[in-house]
């Protein structure tokens, strides 16, 4: 294995046989972890909306971003910068969302009380029109992807789903580039859908055997992480 599988699962979209996509999802799962999904069906202007919406957020003069990020300093809500270490210089930043407002959202939805504390309020900019319904709208597109309503009910308490956006800003010319803006990790939750827009390929996939490999660039598919 020196790719990352890509399945068409239009079958999931229009009725179709499961078997062929199930077993080929099945397999990259037991293997690499890692699949690319094509044929979902997802409207892409839906992403066209969310990509324009946070442009115009990393667009924003820093005082205004200053206030789109969360107080603690902490990820995955509102908008997270990672600087370079001596210059400066902006590499990273990601703005983010719950599908929960909040704590009050999450507990009233059916979240037990205990876990509250996850649900930090979501921080929606004000200068950025639309922003919030384009957000919601593809929330609910990629939440429903392939599945009948309530299909992985048995598995959940209930779905803490977020989403967000990652921007890798240019470097100066004549400067060295980060070869490496994150560190090797593995995410979090318990599946990661990813859509990938740039003019070159940058995401690596460690394979069992310790080899990396760069996931393409594709415009049409999700990148499908379980290897949580």
């Amino acid at each position: 294995m020196n790719s990352i599988p890509v399945v068409d699962v239009s079958p999931a979209v229009t009725g179709g046989d499961l078997g062929g996509p199930a077993q080929a999802i099945d397999n990259a799962c037991r293997t690499v972890g890692f699949v690319q999904v094509v044929g979902h069906g997802i409207d892409t202007s839906l992403l066209d909306g969310v990509y324009a919406s946070a442009a115009a957020v990393f667009a924003l003069s820093q005082a205004q971003k200053a206030a789109l990020a969360l107080a603690d300093g902490r990820r995955f809500r509102g908008l997270h910068q990672d600087r370079h270490a001596e210059s400066g210089r902006i590499v990273f930043e990601q703005f983010e969302v719950n599908r929960f407002d909040d704590a009050a959202t999450a507990i009233a939805a059916g979240v037990p009380a205990r876990y509250g504390d996850y649900f930090r309020p979501n921080i929606w900019p004000p200068q950025v029109p639309g922003l919030r319904q384009r957000w919601l709208d593809c929330f609910a597109a990629t939440t429903a992807l392939g599945r009948p309503s309530g299909y992985f009910d048995r598995a959940m308490v209930l779905g803490a789903h977020n989403l967000g956006v990652n921007w890798y800003p240019p470097q100066p010319a004549g400067r060295a580039r980060p070869t490496r803006v994150l560190v090797p990790h593995s995410d979090s939750g318990v599946l990661t859908l990813l859509h990938q827009r740039a003019d070159y390929a940058g995401l690596e996939v460690q394979l069992r055997d310790g080899q990396w490999i760069q996931v393409p660039v594709r415009s049409d598919a999700f990148v499908v992480n379980t290897a949580s």
